[in-house]
């Protein structure tokens, strides 16, 4: 397993030849490290995003409806 490939993420490398024979390498950053822009993987889905951002809301009020349910089931047992 090749370790040191793992800067063509970051970046380009590439080696310049001076005029006086002197070789040198320089970097180039890619242009998600300039931005700090990630670049998307796919096409985005809106279920995925909804759900992402209200997972939190979704599980309490399902734990809450599920208490209420319960609730209401158990009640005629307590009076009789």
């Amino acid at each position: 397993m090749n370790s040191g490939a793992n800067w063509r993420k970051y970046g380009a490398v590439r080696t310049v030849n001076s005029e006086d024979g002197k070789t040198s390498v320089e970097f180039e950053p890619s242009s998600q490290e300039l931005t700090g822009v990630r670049q998307s993987r796919g096409n985005p889905s809106l279920i995925i995003a909804l759900l992402r951002t209200f997972i939190s809301y979704f599980a309490y009020s399902a734990a809450m409806q599920l208490g209420y349910d319960v609730i209401i089931f158990i009640n005629p047992f307590l009076l009789k």
